[in-house]
């Protein structure tokens, strides 16, 4: 049976991204060309549209601009355009979904925002549909499976995190959402499953990361998965200041 192999990253918060860890990724991309690619959601951060923010002074960026809907788009349609180039042609890809591309939709809930809606999705927005990527909107139900792995955004940042998705999932399950890295097994009569949290590619100290009270657990990674059927090997590829290693060499 043929064995495919997948790369799923995520929590890139555009434009809060992490330039250093993204150059990494493109170089990994290029030498892993891998079959299939996920994007597992909070790609975007529309930091704009956020209930952290206390005002106007808030949306001011270091540079005294204005931060707004297009400032956050036209980078993570950049970044989007990087991945593009090293992947395959024939790639699989799929966008999924988090907590903050849902900022849209709950925010168009909001009394007459509904008008900008649909205008402001973010399926709309980065071409995802042109790109070529199956586009999962259900948030935070909505997953793929790639073996009998599941793929989902995630809502839970709990310590232990990975073994709430179990718990939760009842089922072998990856996350982003967490910004961590973990691993948890579980196993059983005729079982096994596996909780994982993939990490995040986001810039920690940036300005939109700066509502969360602590980073410090927070790891820059992503997750490969290779799949044969309903089997699936997943190998974290984890980040310590910010350099990766791949394979027994530097990335």
């Amino acid at each position: 049976m043929k064995k495919e192999r997948w790369v799923i990253c995520g929590d890139q918060h555009c434009p809060w991204h992490d330039e250093t860890v993204h150059a990494a990724f493109q170089r990994f991309l290029k030498k892993f060309k891998p079959d299939g690619f996920i994007i597992n959601g909070d790609f975007l951060d529309v930091y704009s549209l956020s209930r952290h923010l206390n005002g106007a002074q808030d949306l001011e960026m270091a540079d005294k601009q204005m931060i707004n809907i297009e400032k956050e788009i036209t980078p993570a349609n950049d970044v989007l355009d990087d991945y593009d180039f090293y992947l395959p042609k024939d790639c699989k890809k799929v966008f999924l979904y988090g907590n903050h591309e849902d900022r849209v939709r709950r925010w168009a809930a909001n009394g007459n925002n509904a008008v900008l809606g649909g205008f402001l999705s973010p399926k709309r927005l980065l071409s995802l549909e042109r790109r070529g990527y199956q586009v999962i909107e259900d948030y935070p139900s909505g997953y793929v499976e790639i073996g009998s792995l599941q793929i989902a955004h995630g809502s839970k940042s709990s310590m232990n995190a990975s073994k709430g998705i179990l718990d939760e999932y009842r089922h072998s399950v990856a996350n982003n959402h967490t910004h961590t890295s973990q691993i948890t097994y579980v196993g059983g009569i005729g079982t096994k499953q596996i909780g994982i949290c993939i990490g995040c590619m986001c810039d920690m100290n940036s300005q939109g990361m700066k509502y969360a009270k602590n980073t410090g657990r927070w790891v820059h990674s992503w997750l490969i998965v290779t799949v044969e059927g309903k089997r699936f090997w997943p190998e974290l590829v984890l980040g310590y200041d910010k350099r990766f290693f791949y394979g027994g060499e530097e990335i």
